[in-house]
């Protein structure tokens, strides 16, 4: 209870992050003017705020999005089908439309299919911008077999996918930062969950 904050309070942080990066000029076209070094200082600070748009603006899944790969559509057509039931995908040949494939046993409790996901136009953006400054800070190019989401080695690198449990820690620690709360990937969906269910008949008095 403790740790417990309404599904409100997570979506108005998220606001007001957003106009934080607004007001500091973290745009599509902002972006272009920073220098190198300045891209480097927002970079990982970014990702969080990323991490948190990926909970908030679709339906919160647990960490699977640490091990999420970006790529074309054509590379992920071209896969087997065992790699696309085991493996969580970002098709990203478009910069305005999207899409998340949660292939069926990616996640912890196995699917009957794999899970398409279309993502709204404000979550492409805040994509959009990320993978921007990532490419410009490593080199990258906007459609590869690359990680989404990176690891941050003491030296600033970023050679490894985020294991799940790394995920699950940095998505902590962002929310302990700017709530001061203990909030995982668990408890984050059951505050959605929450929010959704709210005035629905409980289970006691449906058996009643």
């Amino acid at each position: 209870k403790d740790n417990w904050v309404e599904w409100e309070e997570i979506i108005a942080l998220r606001n007001r992050l957003e106009k934080k990066y607004l007001k500091a000029g973290i745009t599509i076209r902002g972006i272009k003017k920073l220098s190198l070094v300045e891209k480097k200082d927002i970079f990982f600070e970014y990702q969080y705020y990323l991490m948190l748009c990926l909970h908030t603006y679709i339906k919160p899944v647990r960490c699977e999005y640490g091990e999420m790969i970006v790529c074309k559509n054509k590379y992920f057509d071209g896969l087997e089908d065992d790699e696309k039931e085991r493996n969580v995908y970002l098709l990203n040949d478009m910069r305005s439309r999207k899409q998340i494939i949660f292939g069926k046993y990616s996640r912890k409790n196995p699917m009957k299919k794999n899970l398409i996901v279309d993502l709204p136009d404000k979550l492409c953006k805040v994509i959009n911008i990320f993978m921007d400054l990532r490419n410009d800070i490593y080199g990258w190019r906007c459609h590869d077999t690359h990680p989404l989401i990176l690891k941050k080695s003491k030296k600033n690198l970023t050679i490894y996918l985020m294991s799940k449990n790394g995920y699950s820690k940095n998505l902590g620690n962002f929310f302990k930062k700017h709530l001061n709360k203990k909030i995982g990937a668990f408890m984050l969906r059951t505050i959605w969950t929450s929010y959704y269910r709210r005035g629905e008949v409980s289970l006691k008095e449906k058996l009643e």
